[in-house]
């Protein structure tokens, strides 16, 4: 079973600021997601990947916008990237710099990662999506990109690091606005995110860093590591227990109960954690789901009744509300998409 994937509130929020500085309507954007709601501003907490895709989807559909991640990452603070900002800010050289953004961006997000790879004798920093029963869209790829690039720039101050960025979406007319402002070439229609840094500044000194707070937040960063993995574990062994108990018969008290907690241990720990049991509940319900709908000879009432739904229109219901998609839609999105694989 997929692990439960999650987004840092900081982040979340910088993203959300960015959208209503381009104009959008973030209210409208964020009223059928309850999860974005949960925690106040001030406390730090983790969101479902799949929310924050969901918001994604949504945002492009309404702005009409194929450059929208572009001009929401332009506007990210390196303050939404935490302990990672100082990392970067204090690496010794830029090839250090991106080891610390491939090795932490978890703690910031987990809907995707960097990987740093070397292709014919030349580093290459690409962005793997990770696997959830919501797609990621082009538009949150190019924010993160965008984001990140932008605060390794201005974290370092200095320029230019990198040679060419390779991006997935088609080539927008007012391509130049991109090659201004990563002041590198750039390519569309790739078929992966990849960022090329030039040869001649990987390991080049950076100005100006202190090794010993460098140091300490990468104590601070692996600490946090192990904190999430702890975390990860949990989330596991709840989604594992909600599936062993029929899913939407899958209470609160028999959860608890099957991983050896009292109700409200359990609770305390999945809100120390920044989640909350619905939350994952209710993520891994809608994932069997999805994947149950895709499977050719299983019908939606066949779905409902394996996920522990008597009716289904409640089960339809309850799919609609959490992903804006009823179950038939998306069997036909399924569908659609073998039919172009083939």
């Amino acid at each position: 079973m997929k692990q439960h994937l999650t987004i840092c509130s900081p982040w979340l929020n910088e993203i959300l600021l960015a959208m209503k500085e381009v104009g959008l309507d973030v209210e409208s954007l964020t009223k059928e997601l309850p999860e974005l709601h949960t925690y106040p501003d001030t406390v730090t907490h983790w969101v479902p990947v799949s929310t924050v895709r969901s918001l994604w989807h949504r945002a492009v559909e309404l702005s009409g916008n194929r450059s929208l991640g572009f001009q929401v990452g332009k506007q990210v603070s390196v303050r939404a990237f935490g302990v990672l900002s100082t990392l970067i800010c204090h690496s010794p050289n830029l090839a250090t710099a991106l080891d610390q953004v491939s090795r932490y961006q978890s703690l910031v997000s987990q809907s995707g990662r960097f990987d740093l790879q070397v292709h014919q004798g030349q580093p290459v920093l690409c962005y793997i999506p990770a696997e959830c029963h919501i797609p990621i869209h082009i538009a949150q790829i190019e924010s993160v990109v965008t984001a990140s690039v932008a605060a390794i720039r201005k974290l370092v101050r200095e320029k230019p690091f990198f040679s060419a960025i390779e991006f997935m979406g088609e080539r927008p007319t007012y391509a130049r606005e991109y090659e201004r402002f990563f002041d590198c070439e750039i390519h569309f229609e790739k078929p992966q995110v990849k960022i090329y840094p030039r040869l001649a500044e990987l390991n080049a000194p950076i100005h100006n860093t202190d090794p010993h707070l460098f140091a300490s937040c990468r104590s601070l960063a692996e600490n946090q590591l192990s904190l999430m993995d702890n975390i990860v574990q949990l989330h596991q062994s709840v989604k594992e227990s909600i599936a062993l108990l029929g899913y939407n018969s899958a209470s609160l008290d028999r959860v608890s109960d099957k991983i050896g907690m009292t109700p409200r241990t359990l609770q305390r720990k999945l809100e120390d954690s920044g989640a909350s049991y619905r939350q994952i509940w209710q993520e891994t319900v809608l994932t069997e789901a999805v994947h149950r709908l895709q499977l050719p000879n299983a019908s939606i009432k066949q779905v409902a009744t394996a996920l522990g739904y008597e009716e289904t229109s409640t089960f339809t219901r309850a799919i609609k509300r959490w992903s804006g998609k009823t179950p038939g839609q998306w069997r036909h999105t399924t569908l659609q998409g073998r039919d172009q694989q083939s």
